[in-house]
């Protein structure tokens, strides 16, 4: 599985960091799940797309934000969850850790989300 962020996705080639470079990146793994900050994010995964919009927040600091949506996509992937509601679950815990200065101080609990 891969977790890249749009600049990520421009390195390997692509002026559009969205759904074709997720799959042509997808076609050398199981999974590619872009984040895309105020976008939200999306997944890619044997040749289905599922997107997620972002959850507003008004931010006080981003340290970690990418850190806590990995998490809470894995969380989630680990619970057997949808892929969209793996991707509910990162874009609200990337968004929500962002609401305290810090990378941990803020991230959601599960009955948060």
């Amino acid at each position: 599985m891969r977790l890249p962020v749009p600049f990520d996705l421009l390195v390997i080639g692509d002026a559009n960091p969205d759904v074709d470079a997720a799959a042509r990146l997808g076609a050398l793994g199981p999974a590619v799940v872009v984040k895309d900050g105020a976008n939200g994010a999306l997944a890619w995964e044997s040749g289905l797309v599922t997107r997620a919009p972002a959850v507003p927040v008004e931010p006080v600091d981003t340290v970690g934000a990418g850190d806590s949506f990995n998490a809470g996509f894995l969380a989630a992937r680990l619970r057997g969850m949808s892929p969209r509601a793996c991707l509910d679950v990162a874009v609200a815990c990337g968004s929500l850790s962002t609401r305290a200065a810090g990378g941990t101080a803020a991230q959601p609990t599960w009955k948060e989300l």
